[in-house]
């Protein structure tokens, strides 16, 4: 592995990388069985409860796309791929017939993001809270 022990910028970009391409070529982080989703997720739902009161599950169902990025954005660079996984994921939270966001299909959505992903959301949404 080409990662040096200096300590510098260039070094931490480098670990960064390397990281990086070792988890998306493995699908995931180590040790599923290590973490109870369920936990995660009432955990997530705590956090956005407290900081958002009513609007939390739209706070919540639009932080779960911050990951991929602001729609806008990935508009303006022509990120395809971006945009239509963007969009499944919006799909995957539809409205209720009351035209708000269902707890349930956000939990659902969820329990079926990678390990990586839902640790990344808990640690955001936690970062966000104490902000």
């Amino acid at each position: 592995m080409p990662i040096k022990s200096k300590k510098n910028n260039k070094n931490n970009k480098n670990i960064q990388k390397e990281i990086s391409s070792y988890i998306l070529n493995k699908g995931d982080i180590c040790c599923e069985e290590d973490f109870k989703r369920h936990k995660i997720i009432d955990q997530i739902f705590i956090l956005y409860q407290t900081n958002n009161g009513k609007t939390y599950l739209d706070s919540l169902n639009n932080d779960i796309m911050l990951f991929i990025g602001y729609f806008i954005d990935l508009q303006k660079s022509g990120d395809e791929k971006g945009m239509v996984l963007w969009n499944y994921l919006d799909e995957q939270m539809p409205l209720t017939k009351n035209k708000k966001k269902d707890e349930k299909n956000i939990k659902k959505l969820l329990k079926s993001l990678p390990l990586f992903y839902l640790l990344s959301f808990l640690g955001s949404a936690h970062y966000k809270q104490n902000s």
